[in-house]
């Protein structure tokens, strides 16, 4: 396998690495290969490696994990924040070097540099903006106002007084161990920001995804640009090759893999920056796909998951009344009544088996496209200014 044919191998199993993380939950994929591989990667594998370390190490081990998860994952650190300023910097800094310290092309200006550095100062601004916001904590002022926003639906939220703030949570809210605080309409805990994304700030996430988005596509179609520019000044489509499967000599022409072997040579930095912006504005499309996806729903990320949960420990009570009632010793023979199987037939001698899952209540909190998006732009506006 070729360097080519390895970049578009890589590409593809990247799209379905990130396309099992957004979707392998889903009730659509329940029971599938997709399932289980999208369970093995967020949990299984942590597991076993948390059974490995106390197999090992015994209770050290274990407990060593724990702290290390905890610092890094379930504390606020601005690690990730770190990482982003660096990642946003290098990558100007040797794009710069690379392509556009080489114009002006015919057809591309040198104004090109200008506006590159705009949009990286804007994503920048944008990034320290929303790191800095306030996701709509929770705290004894504005604990009237976010109470009377919504009602409790018992599925995703009940009426409960949380037990660090001490103030009873409303409606949407979700105490986050990290920041230590509450938010209203919680929707998750975003490490790249080190804050909680919520009521107040979910339009500027979803400003700095966009931004992030606009800056790897605009990135990426102006290096196409700037190397188109270089091919056709180093006369490149007029050279020729030999090419051993028709024993002659070949003129590159417009043929890809020889065109892109010789960029490859040329500006290997460029090239690999360029890779690198097509892979980040995949996993940017498929996230602000989803956020947006959930705000037309009227939905955060927090509720997809409550409402997961519910669903799940309802299916267990009914599965459990089910084998009380028709005698079964085990759960597996609940599972197969439950689905309708016999004999409970699988894809895979790993596949999980389909289950017949409770029906979850309606979600309460959707009040129809333009309301739903109307309350994420204008969060402190009630929506009936909209009609």
């Amino acid at each position: 396998m070729n360097l080519v044919e390895f970049g578009f191998v890589y590409v593809g199993l990247l799209g379905l690495f990130i396309f099992i993380l957004l979707f392998g939950e889903t009730p659509l994929f329940q029971g599938t290969p997709v399932s289980f591989v999208h369970w093995l990667i967020t949990s299984g594998i942590w597991e076993g490696v948390w059974l490995v370390a106390g197999k090992i190490c015994g209770n050290w081990g274990i407990s060593a994990l724990d702290k290390t998860q905890h610092a890094c994952c379930e504390r606020s650190n601005p690690l990730l924040q770190i990482a982003y300023l660096l990642i946003l910097m290098v990558a100007y800094y040797l794009y710069e070097r690379e392509f556009l310290s080489m114009l002006p092309f015919p057809g591309i200006p040198a104004w090109h540099r200008w506006t590159a550095l705009a949009s990286v100062t804007t994503c920048l601004a944008v990034f320290l903006g929303t790191s800095a916001s306030d996701p709509g904590t929770v705290t004894k002022a504005t604990l009237q106002r976010y109470s009377a926003m919504y009602q409790y639906d018992n599925v995703t939220c009940s009426r409960k007084v949380c037990d660090t703030c001490i103030l009873l949570r409303p409606p949407r809210s979700k105490h986050c161990p990290a920041c230590d605080r509450c938010v209203a309409r919680f929707d998750h805990h975003c490490a790249w920001i080190n804050s909680d994304v919520g009521l107040l700030n979910l339009r500027w996430f979803l400003l700095f995804l966009t931004c992030n988005l606009l800056l790897c596509i605009y990135g990426l179609c102006l290096g196409v640009s700037i190397v188109g520019g270089a091919l056709d000044r180093h006369q490149v489509r007029d050279m020729a090759f030999w090419d051993p499967s028709q024993d002659k000599w070949v003129v590159v022409g417009h043929q890809f893999r020889p065109l892109l072997e010789w960029a490859l040579k040329m500006y290997s930095t460029g090239v690999t920056i360029m890779v690198f912006l097509g892979i980040a504005a995949l996993m940017m499309t498929c996230f602000l796909g989803y956020h947006l996806m959930l705000v037309a729903r009227g939905m955060t990320t927090y509720e997809t998951f409550k409402r997961r949960l519910w669903q799940e420990e309802a299916t267990y009570a009914a599965e459990v009344e089910a084998a009380d009632r028709y005698g079964m010793d085990d759960m597996r023979s609940v599972h197969d009544h439950s689905s309708g199987k016999t004999s409970g037939w699988v894809w895979w001698t790993w596949r999980r088996k389909r289950r017949k899952l409770v029906s979850i209540p309606p979600h309460l909190y959707s009040k129809g496209l333009m309301s739903n998006f109307w309350e994420v732009l204008f969060p402190l506006v009630p929506r009936s200014k909209l009609t």
